[in-house]
């Protein structure tokens, strides 16, 4: 060890752990790019000229797909999971993933604080609208 206080540190640093570049878009990135994707829906819709509706609602479905193919890149999941998408019970699960994960979820397997807030909050939405259906059932049935 030298003596002289104004040496830098020294680190080993064969011994410290790579970090994984995972690459693809965040998960911030990714809830803005549906959030813009819901919006452009929404305006082309209360225009009503019905080719612009529908040039926009492709648009955005190839946006959204593309950006799912990214997020699952940046949770380390395969991308052929993207797939998932055109599936409607599993699309909603695949959603979920792509936006409670956080970054390298594949190597830590666990949420971080915001991810396990998502989750609470979507558990909570699906469970609300299940009992608002079946409560809209039983009185569609009384009636």
């Amino acid at each position: 060890m030298d003596a002289n206080p104004y040496n830098p540190p020294s680190a080993d640093l064969e011994q410290q752990r790579p970090v994984a570049n995972y690459g693809g878009i965040g998960r911030l990135t990714f809830t803005g790019l549906i959030a813009v994707a819901c919006l452009a829906q929404i305006g082309t819709t209360a225009l009503g000229v019905d080719a612009l509706n529908t040039a926009v609602s492709i648009l955005a479905l190839v946006a959204v797909f593309a950006g799912v193919v990214y997020r699952l890149r940046n949770i380390g999941s395969n991308r052929f999971w993207s797939l998932l998408f055109f599936v409607p019970p599993l699309n909603v699960a695949l959603m979920f993933r792509c936006i409670a994960f956080p970054e390298g979820y594949r190597d830590t397997r666990a949420l971080d604080t915001p991810g396990k807030i998502i989750a609470t909050v979507v558990v909570v939405l699906i469970l609300g609208l299940l009992a608002y259906i079946l409560d809209y059932d039983s009185m569609a049935r009384s009636v």
